[in-house]
């Protein structure tokens, strides 16, 4: 059985914001949990690319500990996907995870999700992030059990920003859900689904060098 702890997918990585400042990438941790949930309050308060309101987020770090559990990454784990988090300074600001499709016949398909501060947009975070995840996807744990073949993602219509860093990188739109979320006002918000379909395996190194030869500034 293959250690994917090995997997420098899985280690530490540092990349330049558009600030001149380092953000610090790498997997999700249990000494996270405070972080996280701050993160994620102060994302979700803005009211823009979120599904949940605040008072349904966890209400304590305990609480955030336990929805975490099954998303580190340790010896015995079965590795579907990963949560990497983002650190400037040391405080962390941002977060995206990709998972593959538990079912044998559709394990070749993986979703994918990303979320930061929203004081620490339009820096070139979410590019490092998802080029980490890419990087997972086609040339880390994720070529696993025949390689993953298609990543999937749901973004609102009204997120312009998050829908151009997305086609930037590869994804396609593939259908809209009308009428798929009701905002707080009463309003009704579009979903859109995008996904980038992976070639072969032999043809995803070229990929990835791509996603992660990427202006970061530009996310």
């Amino acid at each position: 059985m293959i250690n994917w702890l090995d997997s420098p997918f899985l280690q530490p990585m540092e990349a330049p914001m558009k600030d001149g400042r380092v953000v610090v990438i790498r997997p999700l941790r249990m000494e996270d949990a405070a972080g996280l949930l701050e993160m994620e309050r102060a994302l979700h308060a803005t009211g823009v690319g979120v599904v949940r309101l605040l008072d349904e987020l966890p209400e304590t770090p305990e609480e955030q500990a336990e929805q975490m559990e099954s998303a580190i990454i340790t010896e015995k784990s079965v590795v579907r996907g990963v949560k990497y988090v983002a650190l400037v300074d040391g405080v962390l600001v941002g977060n995206a995870d990709i998972k593959r499709v538990r079912w044998k016949l559709l394990r070749h398909v993986s979703r994918l999700s990303i979320g930061i501060h929203p004081d620490y947009q339009e820096l070139g975070i979410g590019r490092v992030l998802m080029a980490r995840l890419l990087g997972w996807a086609l040339e880390g744990p994720g070529t696993s059990h025949g390689g993953i073949r298609r990543i999937e993602l749901g973004v609102f219509e009204s997120n312009t920003r998050a829908r151009r860093l997305y086609e930037s990188l590869g994804f396609e739109i593939e259908g809209r859900h009308r009428n798929f979320l009701r905002l707080p006002d009463g309003s009704l918000e579009t979903d859109i689904t995008m996904a980038m379909v992976l070639p072969a395996p032999a043809q995803n190194a070229e990929r990835v060098a791509r996603s992660e030869a990427g202006d970061p500034s530009r996310a």
